[in-house]
């Protein structure tokens, strides 16, 4: 029977090792969201389409506007940074350069800014894709992390999911306008 300071080692370093993995899954969605983006703006490109009338480009999560695309692909590359300096601060390397430049994350402060950061990414990263794309059997590696419950989003604000998802609309022109028939 091991102590029980060795059980409480055990665990988070088992929290530890679910956060990896959840963060490296996060990567791996974002580089397959990005491509599959880039993808259904080439084929935009070449049909004849109009989409003028569309919020997002088909089959992606590039919204149709101006500037769209770009800001679609600097969101996932920041997304891609983030996660990197996440792994490697939940790793300890290199300890210098986050005690010294980016203290938050380092060695001398607790795991609540590492958790947070990892909460706005979740939040923010899955919901789009299940949104917008259509071919389901491309969705696997997205997926993965549902039932294991490793996205934050899922784990935190699942009760919330019905007030997040759908948004409700007034179809009439005056706020009270059913009130008065």
């Amino acid at each position: 029977m091991l102590p029980p300071r060795a059980y409480f080692f055990l665990g988070l370093n088992g929290v530890r090792i679910l956060s990896i993995i959840s963060l490296l899954l996060v990567f791996a969605s974002s580089i397959f969201v990005l491509v599959n983006d880039v993808e259904a703006v080439n084929r935009s490109m070449k049909s004849d389409v109009d989409m003028t009338d569309c919020d997002y480009i088909e089959g992606s999560t590039v919204p149709n506007q101006p500037a769209g695309v770009f800001w679609a692909v600097v969101n996932r590359l920041l997304i891609i940074f983030q996660v990197i300096v996440l792994i490697m601060s939940e790793v300890g390397w290199p300890a210098a350069f986050f005690e010294r430049y980016f203290p938050v994350l380092g060695p001398n402060f607790g795991l609540g800014a590492l958790g947070i950061f990892q909460c706005l990414i979740g939040a923010t990263t899955p919901l789009a894709p299940r949104r917008r794309l259509h071919a389901r059997r491309r969705l696997l590696p997205l997926l993965w992390t549902e039932p294991l419950g490793l996205h934050t989003h899922t784990v935190f604000l699942r009760p919330f999911r019905s007030i997040y998802l759908s948004v409700p609309t007034t179809t009439t022109s005056t706020p009270h306008a059913s009130l008065l028939t």
